[in-house]
């Protein structure tokens, strides 16, 4: 105790980690409904947005680098955040349009608005589930906020998302696939569903990201359990095929339904493919999915605030 304290005779408490939020200061031995109510959940949200904010520059420096040194010895360097998606989405265009029974007219169209964003979600997922892991060295170093680690790898993401999107549309447009009378081959005001899709996805990734990184912190065999689970969730979502294609079966329409990223990814669908607006349902589902998902993700996240320096 300093003397500074004894002279004012104020006890200062148990030690806390520093980078524990003002909000939870002091609130440890709280009930967990009672350190997340919703006012306290705001005012932490609000805290970090903040924080977050004033680190955009470290999040601008993260993704840049990140890009440099990923092709920094290769001969096409950022070409290949173009070529790739492109290279991905032939093979699978060529692959499905053959396998698949369901006729589909513009199939590389529909698989087109579905693949870009779900590589989004698992380069994002995959990687800021394993964020403090990696940048443990730094963070015993230094005191930060700890989601800037888990944001950036999800910008990192975003970054050649918005690239593929770029490439692939000006592609389509140079091939005459858009402008035509056919489905799924015309530009419409429904492409106004795309940035909306963008903004749910990213919502819902970020609370995932929050949930799975505080679990792989704690259990280091969640990396090997999330990359299987993703590989899974891959199928089990209306990416290569439509859901019309499984109304057959009950059991695959209850699991579309249960999809959260079903619905989120109906927005690129009718956007891009359909041109339709989405069912009510979807209107209703993919919000609640994405605003609930980043709620119990921030909640569990900020539940071990605290606990994350010790286990690193």
């Amino acid at each position: 105790m300093s003397a500074g304290t004894a002279a004012s005779g104020t006890d200062p408490g148990p030690w806390r980690p520093p980078i524990l939020s003002r909000e939870f200061h002091g609130s440890l031995d709280e009930p967990l409904l009672k350190r997340l109510s919703p006012v306290r959940l705001w005012r932490m949200l609000r805290d970090d947005a903040r924080e977050l904010s004033f680190g955009r520059y470290v999040i601008e420096q993260f993704v840049t680098s990140v890009l440099r040194v990923r092709y920094q010895n290769s001969m096409l360097g950022l070409l290949w955040t173009l070529l790739h998606p492109l290279l991905m989405l032939t093979v699978l265009s060529v692959v499905f349009s053959r396998l698949l029974k369901y006729p589909m007219d513009r199939f590389s169209v529909f698989l087109f608005a579905g693949l870009l964003p779900w590589q989004f979600f698992q380069a994002s997922v995959g990687n800021a589930s394993v964020s403090l892991i990696r940048q443990q060295g730094l963070i015993r170093k230094i005191n930060v906020n700890l989601m800037l680690f888990p944001v950036s790898e999800i910008a990192t993401a975003a970054t050649h998302m918005l690239f593929a999107f770029v490439a692939m549309f000006v592609i389509m447009l140079g091939f005459g696939v858009f402008g035509t009378e056919h489905v799924g081959a015309q530009l419409s005001v429904h492409l106004v569903l795309v940035p909306l899709g963008l903004v749910l996805l990213w919502v819902f990734t970020l609370g995932a990201s929050l949930a799975l990184m505080t679990l792989t912190t704690f259990f280091r065999d969640m990396e090997h359990i999330i990359s299987v689970a993703l590989q899974a969730m891959y199928f089990a979502t209306p990416i290569f095929y439509p859901v019309e294609a499984v109304a057959g079966s009950r059991s695959l329409t209850l699991l579309m339904y249960a999809n959260p990223l079903r619905w989120i990814f109906e927005f690129f669908h009718c956007g891009i493919y359909y041109h339709r607006w989405p069912a009510t349902e979807a209107w209703v589902v993919a919000p609640c999915a994405a605003v609930g998902m980043l709620l119990l993700g921030y909640s569990i996240y900020k539940r071990h605030e605290h606990e994350f320096i010790f286990r690193l």
